[in-house]
């Protein structure tokens, strides 16, 4: 029986601790747990979802970077970017691979009709991530994992991917910055990331302008942040007609 929206989730995402100064904690993670949300949006269809092959991530990112993650904490690394952000625990390669299984098993359920709609619960998060490093708590970059998967394995030729967050989504754009098969566009206020989310950010090669940026002034309301995204959408749409919506929602917006 195909549901409407399928709810995707996994305890085991809570366990990676990563101090208690550190936004990016379990405490973010339960607060979005199913017995939350199911009592507020009854009938949704709950589902977990387990790690695949590492193959998931090396479509998306280098290799070299993959076995970086991997062997970090073997190596006694204490951070994986220089910016001292991304904890290098003994389970972050196995939570991040987790992570970005999420999406994969969504994508699967939605090509088979198991769902119409998918919302997947994961962290560490993935948009600051780009192919090569770790950026912003982000490891892989779980919405490029996704879209590429499903490209790879469900023949899927076009996607969309939506990124919203007081930040942008750039390490998902520098992923695609030459792909004119995944559109990225970011909504994120304005001035908070230097070099990155300006409006004239809009690929390169054979993806120019494919990649959009929608930065917006701090403290807009709700409706007007919808009506900049419903003009946003109206322009790509007329050009690029999407087999798959992958929505990148942050928690910082």
């Amino acid at each position: 029986m195909t549901a409407r929206l399928a709810y995707y989730y996994n305890e085991a995402l809570t366990q990676r601790e990563t101090g208690m100064l550190c936004p990016e904690k379990p405490a973010r993670y339960h607060n979005i747990r199913p017995e939350v949300i199911r009592e507020d949006l009854p009938g949704i269809a709950f589902r977990t979802f387990q790690a695949r092959s590492p193959e998931i991530l090396t479509a998306v990112h280098a290799a070299d970077y993959v076995d970086f993650v991997e062997t970090a904490h073997a190596k006694k690394k204490s951070y994986l970017d220089a910016g001292r952000e991304v904890r290098a625990t003994a389970d972050v390669f196995d939570q991040a691979l987790l992570a970005a299984s999420g999406g994969c098993q969504a994508v699967d359920h939605l090509q088979d009709g198991t769902c119409d709609r998918a919302f997947v619960a994961v962290r560490p998060p993935g948009h600051h991530a780009n192919a090569v490093r770790s950026m912003g708590f982000c490891v892989f970059n779980n919405a490029a994992v996704a879209a590429r998967y499903a490209q790879e394995h469900h023949g899927i030729r076009r996607v969309l991917i939506i990124d919203w967050d007081i930040h942008p989504g750039n390490g998902t754009q520098e992923i695609f910055w030459e792909d004119p098969t995944v559109f990225t566009l970011s909504l994120h206020q304005d001035d908070l990331m230097p070099a990155a989310g300006e409006a004239h950010l809009v690929g390169a090669g054979e993806g120019e302008g494919y990649s959009k940026n929608a930065p917006l002034p701090k403290g807009m309301s709700g409706d007007d942040i919808g009506q900049r995204l419903a003009d946003a959408l109206d322009g790509i749409l007329e050009k690029f007609t999407p087999g798959l919506v992958i929505i990148s929602a942050g928690f910082d917006m």
